[in-house]
């Protein structure tokens, strides 16, 4: 039996879709999905993918955390899931990290049950971002009318920031279907009143929400104002019981670890973090306005340098919801969302100095909002059906355009150093790799640790992090122990014999821009007391 609206929303009834609806919102589905799932294998992991990835295993950042200048018997292969601790330590191991457990957790499961590959791990994100369509389908039904929810799903199927989130294997898109799912229970609250089951899913899903990324706050605060400005009588109370129940949830459950968090919130909104280094105030507040205009359009799909102009006129969708509240009060719960999570990392930028609106992963949770928005803005202003759809439909060609863009990336080729350092042969494979980078460059050795562990198949080995050559008492070690001795350097002024005095080059391999790998053999005879 179909739900009926409920007697307190009378004027917009919540028609069920005919048939030919159904059809159209699957094929929405799919081409959400495959447009998620092409080239999932043809990039390399960045540095956070291979990061979170790390995460999963219950290891930590041991990436970072690995004592330095000092022989390391076993350096681990700190992404895989061979030899890693139990699935509970991965909650236990977030303290270095500005992220809940809920994403490393189910990505843990997802790699120990379909493999640990970079596609597979990517394969969680792109599912989680299409089913993303099926909340915002009932959302913007219940608030708006089906061919409205129709033309946002096309949208946020087709849009590159959807996707590029996506293809990564980050928390994003997981954060942005928990939000989606809490509005979705919030408008069937609504429309058709409060029943338990409503109930517990704004609770569970406000709540999962928080616990899978801290920037989903603004997006659940422009729901709760949305519930106490749209919503009347008791689905009022109750519905702002059941979110603030579910944030009581989270604050339970990860209170505690948020405070061992705290050093590293610190780091990452520390003045200048992720910032204009060395720009003045007035400089790099120019930017951020520009950056922050830019906002609704980047997050439609990324312009081309010669459109300068365009992302600048669609600061324009900031104040369009705004405007037609009058006409449709269900705007101002776009209004909201888009306001609330763009400011949020407007406000950090201004403030802190940092560049989280360049980063557009930090504003795409209003990806939806936009969406939905421009779907239904010429409907609230009473347009014709004809140029009702036809900004939708112009939108969704704009983007479709556009995704030539979306599926190019230049990371960093890990896998070559990965090569590299197995070019050798087995019998190589037990010799030590020493990491190296500047003093004020130390996380440079990290990263080239973390990919080269992930893409090399000679880990676990010995490994030495240093940020100059190393001191006397490791040479002998390593004198003694090897008759050669890997050296990997990064972002480093050094040469390989002055990293490790009194060695030759025997094979050297460079990536551009990334690093070098050398194996080197000791330019004097070994002392004989070596085993």
């Amino acid at each position: 039996m179909s739900e009926q609206p409920h007697a307190r929303e009378p004027d917009r009834p919540a028609a069920q879709p005919s048939p030919v609806q159904w059809v159209l919102l699957a094929l929405i589905m799919i081409a959400a999905m495959v447009l998620r799932l092409i080239y999932l294998p043809d990039t390399e992991a960045n540095f956070d993918e291979l990061w979170h990835l790390e995460l999963s295993t219950g290891r930590g950042s041991t990436h970072l955390d690995l004592p330095r200048d000092q022989l390391i018997e076993r350096g681990p292969s700190v992404t895989s899931l061979q030899d890693a601790p139990p699935w509970t330590r991965v909650p236990g191991s977030l303290e270095t990290v500005t992220h809940p457990p809920v994403y490393p957790v189910l990505l843990r499961f997802w790699r120990a049950t379909f493999g640990e590959s970079i596609a597979v791990a990517r394969a969680f994100s792109a599912l989680a971002a299409a089913l993303c369509v099926w909340p915002l389908f009932e959302l913007v039904r219940l608030l708006h009318r089906t061919s409205t929810a129709l033309w946002a799903c096309a949208i946020l199927a087709v849009s590159s920031a959807q996707i590029d989130v996506a293809q990564e294997v980050r928390n994003y898109a997981l954060a942005t279907l928990s939000c989606l799912c809490a509005a979705a229970a919030l408008a069937r609250v609504q429309r058709f009143g409060v029943n338990p089951l409503r109930l517990a899913a704004l609770v569970v899903s406000c709540a999962a929400a928080l616990l899978t990324h801290y920037f989903t706050a603004p997006a659940l605060a422009a729901l709760g104002l949305y519930t106490l400005i749209a919503l009347r009588g008791r689905e009022r109370w109750q519905a702002a019981a059941a979110m603030c129940a579910g944030a009581m949830l989270f604050a339970t459950v990860w209170g505690p670890m948020i405070r061992r968090q705290a050093p590293a919130f610190e780091g990452a909104s520390a003045p200048g973090a992720l910032g204009d280094v060395g720009a003045e105030a007035a400089e790099h507040n120019a930017q951020t306005f520009k950056r922050l205009a830019a906002i609704p359009v980047r997050l439609l799909f990324e312009p081309r340098k010669e459109m300068r102009a365009l992302p600048l006129m669609g600061a324009v969708l900031f104040v369009l919801p705004w405007l037609l509240v009058g006409r449709d009060r269900a705007m101002i719960l776009w209004a909201l969302w888009v306001t609330l999570v763009v400011g949020l990392a407007a406000g950090l930028d201004f403030a802190r100095g940092t560049r989280h609106l360049e980063q557009l992963r930090h504003s795409v949770l209003a990806g939806p909002a936009v969406a939905a928005f421009l779907a239904a803005a010429l409907v609230a202003l009473g347009a014709r059906p004809a140029f009702a759809h036809g900004l939708p439909a112009l939108v969704v060609l704009g983007c479709a355009l556009a995704l030539g863009l979306t599926y190019t990336r230049a990371n960093p080729k890990y896998s070559d150093i990965g090569r590299a350092l197995a070019a050798g042969g087995p019998e190589t494979f037990a010799e030590p790799v020493v990491f190296c980078s500047e003093p004020h460059r130390a996380w440079w050795a990290d990263v080239m640790y973390l990919g080269a562990a992930h893409y090399s198949s000679t880990f676990p080995r010995p490994i030495v992090r240093v940020t100059g050559p190393v001191d006397d008492a490791l040479l002998g070690e390593l004198r003694r122990r090897w008759s050669h001795v890997w050296i990997v350097r990064g972002a480093i002024g050094l040469s390989a014999q002055q990293i490790v005095p009194g060695t030759a080059t025997e094979s050297y391999f460079a990536e551009p821009h990334l690093g070098t790998v050398s194996r080197m053999r000791w330019a004097e005879p070994v002392p004989a007391s070596r085993p």
